[in-house]
């Protein structure tokens, strides 16, 4: 009879450190009644966190050690938290001083009743669950609170709106609810200093988390957040309190802070506060700076942080199921293979489960075993990446409505082209592009990305004159009146890009809110070089595609949608080129730019857009394809004049694009 992997838990109580402790009651599962209470009753992400934590060894097959169930991670009343809390997928407005219609839906604003029976909002909260609402002490105690309201935007008035034009959103919707209990902490004073300033309000009935604009944030539960040390982070304040004018503001706003250190809390107060003691910051943390503090946020309201919470992954399987992970079980035993399997622990249904991508990578098997589990992959570090299979298998299809030699392009020819959005004085303009990879990710340049107010990205359109796009004439004349306005969560810049002394490294990611649809025929993602043989290929002197509505030849730029097929130049060309149009004391010879140089007079990526895919027909999973190479960069002189374009070669960059997408 074959015998399936037995889980052993230690029944010990206690801290558990990063490195691998063992315990002197290692033991079945079956014999630790604990844990089998804790999995037949508990599936929250706190109760993976405790079972990741339990791994002590294998004894043939795995041992767990359970010592890792920490007072707040253990707490009986942990289930009643969230575990879908805090997205990042808001209309966020990146570096505004205004917040997105739904950036911080778990904002909430405390209603009280004056001296005069008149109700005013003074201070915030944030939605924990359904239920409760955290807040500070002082916003709670020896005040006449009459409820909460969730959903707001603008206070003055009765329906929000954002955006214009195309983009405009608007959100009539929010809920005001009575409060039926005040619970400060009951070790709250305000004399002789203040301390333990934190409260909850529960609510009559629960919050309606179904309207768009209504959520909960995310607490520090686990043992990670709870220690990770917040010096030099930035933390966000949000809300509608006193500006830097003293006037308090109709409309959510947000702000970024500098956190400091307790040391230089107490410096700062020592002599500025009677309130706070030498010392005396006891629980708390300070943030702020010239200009930017919380007046832009509210009294009880949150300051927070973005950070991995509960991360999961596409491929939680069960553990015999996944044949990578048994054979690591079997053929390893050490410290790094406990703690591989520790980290892919993902879930439980009637035995473990674990995301089998993440033992694709093993390297502590043999080359025979690792031949048998990796029997889908060369092997490459590429194309067996952990994250390859978020990318689409069905990707750049060369069977759009296609202009061969056209410098239009069909209607359906480039679906995976993304126009960026910006804020501009007080319009929003287009003025860089991209291409989507997968359903939540652009690919673009970096200098389309930093230090840019993104609003969101357009996927779908041809004509960005017209509300609809037509093209041919007659029989065969088509129409297409639907686009994607999708927001921007996350702008990812390459972290070694420079422009000074010259532009490096000129590539970034786009995590959108929502994931793109691709059952509209004008939405599709376009295919990057994972594997070897496109990776190495030499691409000099063949003919690459570029597409966009950037600047024309005489610098205007295009509604249509326009192509053009550029001559790429072998890699001394290129070099030459810049040695030309650089100061030699700036370029060097042996310098990596990771760059391809195209075009020629009259042709080149002015018709794209910055941040634009440069692609080439290549064949891909044995059929003919639209693959990126590169990325529109810049270039040295005016468009279209002798000089290549200079474009970021992806192929540089799959392992750091593949390192950083997630589901």
């Amino acid at each position: 009879m074959r015998s399936h992997p037995t889980v052993l838990f230690c029944v010990l109580f206690a801290a558990l450190t990063n490195a691998l402790k063992q315990c002197n009651d290692c033991v079945k599962i079956t014999n630790c009644a604990s844990a089998i209470q804790l999995i037949r009753t508990d599936r929250s992400a706190a109760a993976i966190q405790q079972l990741q934590n339990a791994l002590c060894g294998f004894e043939g097959v795995q041992k767990l050690n359970i010592i890792s169930l920490s007072e707040i991670e253990n707490h009986r009343n942990i289930r009643l938290l969230p575990t879908e809390c805090g997205d990042v997928d808001g209309n966020r407005i990146v570096g505004g001083t205004s917040a997105g219609l739904y950036e911080f839906p778990w904002l909430a604003l405390i209603s009280y009743r004056d001296n005069e029976g008149k109700l005013n909002f003074k201070c915030g909260g944030t939605v924990i669950n359904a239920r409760y609402v955290l807040t500070a002490a002082h916003c709670i105690k020896n005040q006449q609170i009459v409820g909460v309201r969730i959903g707001d935007y603008d206070i003055s008035q009765p329906e929000d709106c954002v955006g214009e034009d195309e983009i405009r959103e608007c959100e009539s919707k929010f809920q005001d609810i009575a409060v039926s209990h005040k619970i400060h902490h009951r070790g709250y004073v305000t004399q002789p200093y203040i301390l333990n300033d934190i409260g909850l309000l529960r609510l009559a009935r629960p919050v309606d988390f179904s309207y768009r604009n209504s959520g909960s944030i995310c607490l520090p539960i686990t043992k990670d957040l709870r220690e990770k040390d917040l010096v030099g982070e930035r933390g966000v304040v949000a809300g509608w309190g006193m500006t830097d004018i003293q006037t308090k503001s109709n409309i959510l706003l947000k702000v970024e802070l500098p956190i400091f250190s307790e040391s230089s809390c107490n410096m700062l107060y020592k002599s500025t506060s009677r309130q706070l003691g030498p010392g005396r910051m006891t629980n708390t943390f300070c943030a702020g700076e010239i200009g930017h503090d919380s007046c832009k946020g509210d009294s009880g309201g949150p300051l927070m942080l973005e950070s991995y919470y509960d991360e999961q992954c596409d491929d939680c399987v069960k553990i015999t199921d996944c044949a990578p992970a048994i054979q690591l079980i079997r053929t390893d035993k050490s410290a790094a293979a406990i703690q591989k399997l520790k980290n892919a622990l993902c879930g439980y249904e009637g035995v473990q489960k674990v995301c089998c991508s993440d033992f694709f990578t093993s390297r502590s098997l043999n080359d025979e075993n690792e031949s048998k589990i990796n029997t889908l992959t060369s092997g490459d570090e590429i194309e067996n990446h952990r994250n390859i299979r978020l990318l689409p298998t069905e990707c750049g299809d060369v069977d759009g409505n296609r202009i061969v030699g056209g410098t239009s392009s069909g209607l359906y020819e480039f679906p995976w082209l993304a126009l960026i959005s910006y804020i501009h004085g007080r319009t929003l303009q287009f003025k860089c592009g991209g291409s989507v990879i997968t359903a939540r990710y652009v690919l673009t340049a970096a200098h389309c990305i930093e230090k840019k107010q993104i609003v969101g990205v357009r996927i779908g359109d041809y004509d960005i004159s017209k509300p609809e796009d037509c093209v041919g004439e007659d029989e065969i004349r088509e129409c297409e009146s639907k686009f994607q306005d999708i927001a921007v969560t996350h702008k990812i810049s390459h972290p070694n890009y420079v422009i000074v002394p010259i532009s490096l490294n000129d590539i970034g990611l786009l995590r959108l809110a929502t994931p793109v649809d691709f059952s509209y025929r004008n939405s599709g993602t376009i295919c990057l070089p994972i594997m070897r043989d496109l990776r190495e290929r030499d691409i000099a002197l063949e003919s690459a595609t570029v597409a966009g509505w950037g600047a024309t030849e005489n610098q205007r730029q295009s509604n249509i949608l326009l192509k053009v097929q550029v001559p790429i130049y072998p890699e001394t060309t290129c070099k030459s080129f810049y040695k030309r149009a650089m100061q030699s004391r700036i370029f060097k010879p042996n310098m990596k730019m990771n760059t391809i140089c195209a075009g020629d007079e009259g042709r080149d990526s002015c018709k794209g857009d910055s941040g634009g895919p440069l692609m080439i027909e290549a064949p891909y999973n044995g059929t003919y394809k639209f693959v990126q190479f590169g990325i529109v960069s810049y270039g040295f002189e005016q468009c279209g004049l002798s000089k290549p374009g200079i474009y970021t070669d992806v192929r540089k960059y799959m392992k750091w694009i593949l390192d950083t997408i997630k589901p």
